[in-house]
């Protein structure tokens, strides 16, 4: 579903229990520096350890 083509229908949202967040964001500008810094500068994120996808319960509360 896209918002421009298709309005947001609250009623079954509401219906189901559903919880509508939004989150502020920068515009295009903006993420294509932050992704030219990462590149420029090779930021990685660290990784402590790894999951198998059966232990998935134990990785979220880790």
């Amino acid at each position: 579903m896209t918002f421009d083509d298709d309005p947001l229908e609250f009623g079954s949202l509401m219906g189901k229990g559903a919880t509508v967040r939004g989150i502020a964001v920068g515009n295009a500008q903006m993420y294509e520096a932050m992704v030219q810094a990462i590149d420029t500068h090779k930021i990685r994120p660290p990784i402590d350890r790894r999951f198998r996808f059966e232990d998935a319960k134990d990785a979220y509360q880790a």
